[in-house]
């Protein structure tokens, strides 16, 4: 699994410089149930710092139920989670009035991912 691959490999370059670099997990999205397992191995094992997801998963959105998982965890193990912009789910849109997804797709679909995990509930539902 290639997360697992990319945590290792951060969690590598943490231990040759400890105290200077801290890790975010990355996780495998598009299995949600591989996701929590490697959460609890990255968090247990490699000591990772917080959680790196993007602003959709494949075009579905970051605040869909099958993500509940991995937030519960995070709030659990006291987790940041960093949203970082993935190729917009507005790149259709925004190439037909010609604005360069660059430019306002990333800023739209990371605005768009916060609001909707701020409107959905789901920082309600796991304040932590």
């Amino acid at each position: 699994m290639w997360a697992a691959k990319i945590n290792d490999m951060f969690a590598e370059i943490c231990r040759k410089h400890e105290g200077r670099f801290h890790a975010f997990a990355t996780l495998p999205f598009q299995q949600p149930k591989a996701c929590v397992k490697e959460l609890e191995r990255a968090y247990k094992e490699l000591k990772v710092k917080g959680i790196t997801i993007f602003s959709n998963i494949v075009g579905k959105p970051i605040y869909s139920p099958q993500f509940y998982p991995i937030y519960e965890m995070a709030e659990e193990y006291g987790l940041p989670i960093f949203v970082h912009p993935a190729p917009p789910i507005t790149t259709e849109v925004l190439k037909k009035v010609n604005m360069p997804t660059s430019l306002y797709g990333f800023i739209l679909d990371t605005t768009m991912a916060v609001s909707g995990l701020i409107f959905s509930g789901v920082f309600e539902r796991f304040p932590g």
